[in-house]
């Protein structure tokens, strides 16, 4: 009689570890949202802030401290994180560490 072939089961040392990455994945997304809401947060603050220092120094209209804004905001890290970004996917942050950080 042939011996049917039997999957080992899924309390495996490697499966736990899988089990443990996708919590951590989890843990780590929830950090990124927070950060990138936190970033979202501080816009009026930084707007405020430009605003102020630019005052001081001359008279600027407010489309100016949009842009400044804008740009300000737009090359910040955490953004990288958030939807489509190059940092969003546990993937995309590997790929974008073995490209940017190994020779």
């Amino acid at each position: 009689m042939a011996q049917e072939e039997h999957e080992p089961p899924n309390d495996t040392p490697e499966s736990e570890d899988s089990e443990d990455s996708t919590n951590e994945d989890l843990h780590v997304k929830e950090v990124i949202q927070q950060l990138l809401q936190m970033c979202e947060l501080s816009l009026p603050l930084l707007h405020n802030a430009v605003k102020d220092i630019l005052k001081q120094h001359t008279d600027v209209d407010d489309s100016v401290v949009e842009e400044l804004v804008r740009a300000a905001t737009k090359s910040n890290v955490i953004k990288f994180c958030g939807k489509d970004g190059t940092l969003s996917t546990t993937k995309r942050r590997a790929a974008y560490v073995n490209k940017n950080f190994t020779g």
